[in-house]
């Protein structure tokens, strides 16, 4: 007999609303404040939630939404400015135009070559980003939720290890940490 289930899976991440990436752009560009962009984000999720929870969605995902990439969500950490150095650079460029010498039918930069930045002390948790999300994401809806992690490798390749001592002068201490 043939099931008439099919697995399906998704990551997580969704494409955002036209709505919510302008209000990304608005914040970088500083003419929306964080409460805005969280409202914005707030009403984007909700959104998605109902899309998902319609179509009959398992598990639901927030879609990353809160999120200015998926990469440098890792969380706030202390020793390591990955998240505040990525909105530093994203206030400076809102709007991701390509500044660089990219050529069609090319390989572009990569962006954990990118977002690569040294670690300036030991780790210490400020912010745990991933949670939050969960949290807020279960209090507005009545399926099982998940919230996206990077892998610990992932993180640790974003982190300049010949530029972290004495912090850290190997990426396996590095990664022992963020583990």
């Amino acid at each position: 007999m043939i099931s008439k289930k099919m697995r399906t899976d998704h990551i997580g991440s969704l494409l955002r609303p036209q709505s919510l990436i302008d209000a990304f752009v608005a914040r970088g560009k500083n003419q929306i404040d964080d409460e805005a962009l969280s409202k914005a984000q707030d009403d984007a999720i909700r959104e998605v939630v109902a899309k998902q929870e319609a179509l009959g969605l398992e598990i639901i995902s927030d879609g990353e939404f809160r999120r200015l990439n998926w990469q440098v969500s890792f969380s706030s950490v202390k020793g390591w400015d990955l998240w505040e150095g990525s909105w530093r650079l994203f206030l400076q460029n809102p709007g991701h135009d390509a500044k660089n010498d990219e050529k069609p039918e090319t390989r572009g930069a990569d962006a954990v070559e990118v977002f690569k930045v040294p670690a300036t002390a030991k780790l210490e948790l400020k912010e745990n980003f991933p949670l939050r999300e969960y949290m807020a994401l279960k209090a507005v809806s009545s399926q099982p939720a998940k919230a996206m992690i990077m892998g610990p490798d992932r993180v640790a390749q974003m982190c300049d290890i010949p530029n972290s001592g004495p912090s850290y002068e190997s990426a396996n201490l590095f990664l022992d940490d963020v583990a």
